[in-house]
């Protein structure tokens, strides 16, 4: 499958889209027209929240709108974002139903680009087949790390989903404040990297290796907690009294240790997610890179959020237990921060000397050339 890289070509006509309805975060189903494109603005000119329909002039179009389109320049590409849209989970063998997320990428660190900073308005759109019977619903998701927006994807036959779901355009329009309009579009693809609901569940065969403990005898991985504020990155470890089991920990902004399954392992504490790795391998995408004092390498990789919505980055230092060989212990690097902060014990470790979590230029280039 091509990728299709952003592009940005002059704007010609005022409005993204012919009706503005601000994207609240929730469902909003459009009313479907099957192989033309559904759109929907991020900005509030009209009430929030109402199906999207559209009209019949964008769908027949008029002779002005014709003449105006063909004076639009060709494409050219912007350098350092791409659209990268991907199935949720792999589709299920009689299923009716999908779904699907996508993100402006930047292609140096491969993070989530803020688009209404970016952007002075923006809209998120669906392209179904020609007579396609298909039902999308577009949900903004505001909070993600990772995601813009998610798709839901319904159909009244499996067979037909499964063949026509491949063939969905999503797209992104966005003009800046000069101006200037820009689109990006994408087909979905299964993920190559992903955080994973966990749940105290063994850790899978895919998690991300992040370091090790007891003497390295033991492989620690790469998860994060969602406390209610924050997302934090941590280390995720087999629980030590059920090994059917998992436990993520990390230091809270207070330096509070903080763990996601109770003692006995029968209780889930806190919500936590794992890095997986779902295509290649973790030196196809990652590398740890040395840094101090609190800074970040310029490609760090965000694997979380502060209260403030600022990004956090996985760390590691090195855990000495005395009689045991060194360990590198994952933990979590924040913005202001003057070292990168561990859980060992629960306690906070502190380290000026670490190492961060960083984006490869490899692990873009391996999701662009995908087929």
């Amino acid at each position: 499958m091509p990728r299709l890289a952003f592009a940005v070509f002059p704007i010609l006509f005022a409005a993204i889209s012919c009706r503005g309805l601000k994207l609240k975060e929730g469902p909003v189903s459009p009313t479907e027209t099957p192989g033309t494109s559904q759109q929907v603005d991020l900005q509030p000119t009209e009430p929030a929240g109402e199906p999207i329909a559209q009209s019949e002039d964008s769908k027949k179009g008029d002779k002005g709108d014709k003449d105006e389109k063909e004076k639009v320049a060709p494409p050219t590409n912007i350098a350092g974002a791409y659209l990268l849209c991907e199935l949720t989970k792999p589709m299920q063998t009689g299923a009716t139903e999908a779904a699907a997320r996508c993100a402006l990428r930047d292609e140096k660190n491969n993070s989530k680009v803020d688009i209404k900073t970016r952007f002075a308005s923006s809209s998120w759109s669906y392209e179904l087949p020609v007579g396609s019977s298909l039902s999308v619903t577009i949900t903004e998701l505001l909070t993600s790390p990772e995601w813009h927006v998610s798709y839901s994807i319904q159909g009244t036959d499996a067979t037909v989903l499964a063949a026509q779901i491949g063939a969905i355009k999503f797209s992104l329009d966005a003009q800046d404040a000069a101006g200037v309009r820009s689109k990006a579009t994408d087909t979905t693809s299964l993920p190559f990297i992903q955080w994973d609901s966990l749940g105290g569940n063994p850790v899978p065969s895919q998690a991300a290796a992040g370091g090790t403990w007891i003497g390295t005898t033991a492989i620690l991985y790469l998860c994060r907690l969602h406390t209610g504020n924050e997302i934090l990155p941590g280390k995720l470890l087999t629980h030590y009294n059920d090994p059917g089991k998992s436990i993520c920990y990390s230091i809270t902004a207070a330096g509070n240790a903080i763990q996601s399954q109770s003692e006995d392992a029968q209780t889930l504490l806190v919500p936590n997610d794992v890095l997986l790795i779902s295509q290649g391998t973790f030196d196809e995408y990652f590398e740890w890179v040395p840094a101090a004092n609190g800074q970040s390498p310029a490609n760090a990789f965000v694997t979380g959020l502060d209260a403030q919505g600022r990004p956090l980055y996985s760390c590691r230092g090195v855990q000495n237990d005395g009689a045991l060989p060194a360990d590198q212990t994952p933990g979590v690097l924040r913005p202001g921060a003057t070292g990168c902060v561990h859980e060992f014990q629960l306690a906070l470790q502190f380290r000026n000397n670490y190492q961060v979590l960083t984006w490869k230029a490899s692990g873009t280039m391996k999701i662009l050339a995908r087929p």
